[in-house]
Parts: C-alpha cells; structure tokens; sequence
C-alpha cells in the first residue's frame, strides 16, 4: 500500500506544538509499517477516514484502491469539521489530488474552494498533453483551464523544456521512516530562502544594468535581493559589492543568515550596512572608490528618506555603479523623489505573486491597502505591479478588541494559543501603538515582561516575517494625528504573517 502525503497536511502539521508533532509523526510511522491498519483506531468522517492520534488529535487520510492520501492533522473537533466540508477528487491515473470544499448550506455543486496537488508523474503527464497542442493558441487555452500556479509551471515548461513544480504544491511519497523524517522537517527558514522560477529570472538580469523590482509585501523581495547578490557574486567581475539596508538591525541580520545558507563564504568585497544618515552614510560615501567597478543592492528602498537621496543623486552620475533595487510602493511611509532619481537608465521589474501569507490574510492586506492606501504623487503609477495572487491555504485572521484592563489577560490568552501551534521563535507581538502620540496621552504602560513571545515596534517590523503573531493597535488609524504614517505601518504590520495573525485593539473594534 502508497501513502502519500498531500501539502494541506504540511500546512496543518506545522501549526502543532513539538510534542503533538513527535506524536503524529509517531502514529504515521506506525501507520506505513502496518498496511493492514491492525492496531489503529479509524473512524469514517464523510469521505474520508479519521486515524487516532491520542484521545483529541486525528489525522485525516482518504483511500482509494491501494493508496492513503494522508490530507490533514488537527484536534478532535477542528479535524472532523475540516472532512465535513471537503470531497476529495482524484484521477484515473492519480496524479492529481483535488480536495473541493462546499457550502453545506447550499446545492452541493457550488464549490467555494480548491486545494490541488500534483505528482511528478500528473506534471509529465499534462505537458505531454500539452505537447500534443501545435498551435499557440491551442496551448495557451489548454493552459488557462488550469490553477494559477499550474499555469505558471506550464508556461516554463514551454520555454525551458523543464518542469518545474512550485515547492508547496508536490504530494509527497514515502514509503520508509526515513522518507518520512524528510517530509516533516519544514522549517521557517527553508521558505524564506526558496526562489521561485519567476523570481529566478530576475535573480539572474544582466548586472550590467540597473533594475527597479517592485512588489508588494510577501512577494519575495527580500528572496531575490539574495539570490541576485549570489550571482553577482559568482560573476567575479566588481570590485565593490555594497548591500544597503534601512533599519531595523535585525533586517541585516536575516539577509546575512539567508545569504550564509546559499553561499559558503561572504567574499570581503562585499558590505552589507544599515548606515545611519549622518555618519556611516557619509563615509560610505566618501570611501567608494569610484574609478572601481561596483554593484549596489537596496532593499525596502521606499523606507530610505530624502536625507540618503543626496548621496544617491550624487552615486548615480557614476557610470561605474549599477544598481538593483528593491521596493514596495504600499510602503511608503516617507516622502522620497523616486521620479528625480529614477530614471531611463532603469529597468522597471515586477514581482506579482505573493509567497508568504495565506489568502486570507493576503485579501485582509489587500482591503486594507485599497481602503486607507493611496498612490502618492511622487511615486509613478507605472512602479506599481498588479495585485499578487496566491493559492497556499491556511488559517484566518482573528480580529479582537478588548478594554486596557482586559489586556494582558487576553494577549497572554492568544500567546498560549500561538505557543500550542508554532515555535517560539516562529511568533511575534508588534506593538502599534506609538508612545507619544497614543500611549504617552493616555498614561498606558504595557507590562511586555508578561507577553512570553518576541516584542517589536511597529517602526522596526519592516522586512521580516514570522509564520504567525498579534498586531496590537489594528485602530491605531483612529487614534494618531499622522495617518498616513499609522496606515503605513498598520499595512507593513499586517504583511508580516504567513499563517495566522491576531489583531487585539483597544480604542475600537474594527479597522
């Protein structure tokens, strides 16, 4: 008997606490070392199966003919409810697997989602379909009966002959306890270092050319920045490699750590700073030297404010620079002259496909974005990508409110509830709230000692991203005289999150 893992589980086993996982991982070892089922507690649940895990955790499979699709892991109740809604699909030649939710409360046949995944052999399969298809009309129709995300893969492999699947979407087979070993590790870090066929391409545009990329939040900025900086590395052909940073430190110190994970060693012509505008940017300045080749890489360009863009007015006449830079035009949250500085002499690059959140929280950013976000004067319209798209699935936001005496028993609450799903280290608590402009006035001093997980300013989130967390002061809009500022952040805030994010306010109970 095959047992398959679909990618709906990889999602819904990384939200378990260490010792449910060291669990479940247990009770499937079990599971592929006894086809026969002897021993394990199964229940049928609609379409599927339910496997015991311990008295309240259930793993969710489906069978068909000689094969278990392992689809999902949750508590008793979550488990059960998540079957009831779902009918799994499979065709003849099993290499897609499609999970379809409905509505129970309307006619079956209106269905409201679709998680589909692939086998290599379903990839080989369609693109010899698509082969098959002389016209290139006919092949693009045949594409466009396919999910995004498999359109993507189809189109590369018009071009590269190759198929190259998207890492999440591949339905793992395993057949040992060591395969099974290999599946379940699913790091933070192995998700923030992977590079997509479409950000590759950029990753590998001539560096002989300045290249405007921009994108909005979770489409792979940062990923990219990386990956081209390998590149230009691997090149050996600038004397000056200089990665420029905005603030927060810690921003320096992921692009550090991801860079150490695709490269063996930091050559030392390369700088990677977060200079300050008065100091370390003056000397920056004054030690290029400019009779050297050099490449400059920026980051969250729209958070450098008009302090930096003298020396950048002053960099660019240098024909011996080249530039790579990276921004999110929803970002901006100071008021920089991208029009004098940007020019012809850039290639402008759009990054439309979001990587980190869930759909949901993607559509949450996405509303607040269109409601509280304008396009500013000072930035061309034409820098602006088309909305990112995204087909990972996952939890949704919560939205809270609560009163200032109620507060550290509800934010200690939701940690405990974080804590029980994902890693300490995987968990953050950003504090929206200015202090002098909202906490200060109001006399209110939060006790951070008591919230057990990682606390940031809204002013030092910019760049990172944790799988889950608490805004606290989504209303921050309602409270603080510079609201384009408070809609600024309140957006870079809410992007964070790949899973699952809370949102506590104090003065209001919407956005």
């Amino acid at each position: 008997m095959k047992a398959h893992i679909v990618p709906s589980f990889f999602d819904a086993y990384s939200k378990l606490s260490s010792q449910e996982k060291s669990l479940t991982k247990k009770t499937l070892n079990n599971f592929i070392s006894v086809p026969e089922l002897k021993g394990l507690r199964f229940h049928q649940v609609n379409y599927f199966h339910s496997l015991s895990v311990n008295m309240d955790l259930r793993i969710i499979t489906f069978l068909k003919e000689d094969s278990y699709y392992i689809v999902y892991v949750d508590h008793h109740n979550e488990a059960y409810n998540w079957a009831r809604k779902r009918k799994p699909i499979i065709n003849e030649n099993e290499s897609f697997f499609e999970l379809v939710e409905y509505d129970n409360n309307k006619k079956v046949d209106n269905k409201i989602k679709t998680e589909l995944s692939k086998t290599n052999d379903g990839y080989a399969n369609i693109v010899a379909e698509l082969n098959k298809r002389v016209d290139d009309d006919e092949k693009l129709e045949y594409i466009s009966t396919f999910s995004p995300h498999i359109q993507e893969i189809l189109l590369n492999s018009l071009n590269t002959d190759q198929i190259n699947s998207l890492s999440n979407s591949q339905i793992f087979t395993f057949t040992t306890d060591n395969d099974l070993e290999i599946a379940l590790k699913y790091p933070l870090d192995k998700w923030r270092i992977f590079l997509h066929p479409a950000q590759k391409a950029i990753a590998l545009q001539n560096t002989n050319i300045n290249v405007l990329v921009s994108g909005f939040a979770g489409t792979g900025k940062t990923v990219v920045l990386i990956h081209r900086l390998k590149y230009i590395i691997s090149l050996n052909s600038f004397d000056q490699i200089i990665v420029l940073l905005p603030k927060p430190e810690e921003l320096k110190h992921l692009v550090s750590e991801m860079l150490n994970k695709i490269i063996d060693e930091i050559p030392s012509n390369v700088k990677i700073m977060v200079p300050s505008p008065q100091k370390d940017f003056k000397y920056f300045i004054k030690n290029i030297n400019h009779s050297l080749k050099c490449h400059i890489l920026i980051d969250e360009f729209q958070s450098f404010g008009l302090h930096y863009f003298r020396h950048f007015d002053f960099l660019i006449k240098n024909k011996n620079i080249y530039w790579t830079i990276l921004f999110d035009p929803a970002q901006k949250y100071y008021s920089v002259q991208f029009e004098k500085f940007i020019n012809d002499n850039f290639v402008p690059i759009y990054l439309n496909y979001a990587y980190r959140n869930t759909k949901q929280i993607l559509d949450y950013s996405k509303k607040y974005k269109d409601k509280y976000l304008q396009i500013m004067p000072d930035i061309p319209s034409a820098f602006y990508p088309l909305e990112p798209i995204t087909t990972i699935n996952g939890l949704p936001i919560k939205l809270l409110s609560t009163s200032y005496d109620k507060l550290d028993e509800l934010i200690n609450k939701e940690v405990n509830f974080l804590l029980s799903k994902y890693e300490d280290d995987e968990i953050v608590l950003i504090n929206n709230y200015p202090y002098d402009s909202v906490l200060k006035p109001r006399r209110l001093i939060f006790n951070y000692e008591k919230w057990k997980i990682k606390t940031v300013q809204y002013s030092k989130i910019g760049g990172l991203e944790y799988k889950a967390g608490i805004i606290l002061g989504g209303d921050r809009i309602n409270v603080d005289n510079r609201k384009d500022l408070a809609n600024a952040y309140t957006y870079i805030s809410i992007t964070r999150f790949r899973d699952y994010l809370i949102i506590i306010n104090i003065f209001s109970n919407s956005i």
